[in-house]
């Protein structure tokens, strides 16, 4: 275990899981070895894992029905993509339809007022097509987080934007995510936890583009890499995603007594 303790106790908190590494039955380590691209320093491991995810919002796996879907936005050409509700509901879609590398810098995305306008349609055609919104307008209107927007790459050499290279061997899927019609920096958690459990699915546009696409996927996002742990059944009724998980970070924020009923 990372951070030098043994593993803590399960947690669960309804289809949520939480281990860490403690010092004791209810001690936790807040200091540790594990870096988390992002995230400052070298804090203690929080493994988080999502038991029977799909459908979070929409209760399909599939909203449409289908790994793909043809979407006739009312900016752009027609575009084929995958909408997958693990979590939440992510709209993913190769960067070659938008003419677009995966590999954009995010202010580059967020300094083109056409691209986003574009992006932001398919987002809204997609909201439609799952039963989020009744057209455009009211997607912009009334379901402007979800779902989301992944443009996803092959893993290859590029370079971050923090200046760091990555070989292709240290990634398996490359994505810039869209939230709240912006470019996000790195990458929403929910983003990354869809995209990891479609990986693992034959068919869907992160499962052709993904150079690993069984066990833990390695998404590499603006900041770096984020891994994705999924456990994808496939079987003869179709897929099912038993869970999906990663690992993050704990550090102590606040320690303090509270005094109740009485003076100090």
């Amino acid at each position: 275990m990372e951070g030098g303790g043994r593993s803590r106790p399960l947690y669960r908190l309804g289809r949520l899981c939480v281990r860490g590494a403690g010092r004791g039955e209810r001690a936790i380590a807040w200091s540790g070895d594990y870096h988390d691209d992002g995230v400052p320093g070298t804090p203690a491991p929080i493994h988080t894992d999502y038991l029977d995810p799909a459908g979070a919002v929409t209760g399909h796996l599939f909203p449409t029905r289908s790994r793909r879907a043809r979407l006739a936005p009312q900016v752009g050409d027609v575009v084929e993509v995958s909408i997958v509700d693990v979590t939440a509901p992510v709209v993913m879609i190769a960067g070659d339809q938008l003419g677009l590398s995966a590999l954009t810098d995010p202010s580059v995305v967020n300094a083109d007022p056409a691209l986003l306008e574009r992006i932001e349609s398919i987002r809204a055609a997609a909201a439609v097509a799952v039963g989020l919104a009744s057209d455009e307008g009211d997607a912009r209107a009334n379901s402007a987080a979800l779902p989301r927007v992944a443009v996803l790459d092959r893993a290859h050499r590029h370079e971050l934007v923090t200046g760091r290279v990555i070989e292709a061997s240290d990634h398996d899927l490359v994505l810039p995510s869209m939230s709240m019609q912006r470019a996000h920096h790195a990458i929403p958690l929910t983003t990354a936890l869809c995209i990891g459990a479609a990986a693992q699915i034959p068919g869907t546009v992160a499962h052709e583009l993904c150079s690993a696409p069984r066990g833990p996927s390695r998404l590499a996002h603006p900041k770096g890499v984020l891994t994705v742990r999924s456990s994808v059944d496939l079987g003869r009724d179709g897929p099912h995603v038993v869970s999906v998980g990663v690992t993050r970070t704990a550090r102590c924020l606040l320690t303090g007594i509270a005094h109740i009923g009485r003076s100090c």
